[in-house]
């Protein structure tokens, strides 16, 4: 799932609310995606090569 905001402020609330949370009992691991990959609708990203944003 994919989720886009406006602002960097915005998205760093979500990532940090939903983090950690269980959804039908699936872990939620939540990831800054690279824009340029989304925007090219390149959707393969290994979660190993998070950056801090």
């Amino acid at each position: 799932v994919f989720l886009e905001y406006a602002d960097t402020s915005s998205s760093a609330r979500a990532k940090a609310a939903l983090n950690g949370r269980r959804f039908a009992n699936n872990l939620v691991v939540a990831v800054y995606f690279p824009e340029d990959k989304f925007s090219s609708g390149d959707y393969d990203f290994d979660v190993g090569q998070q950056t801090s944003a």
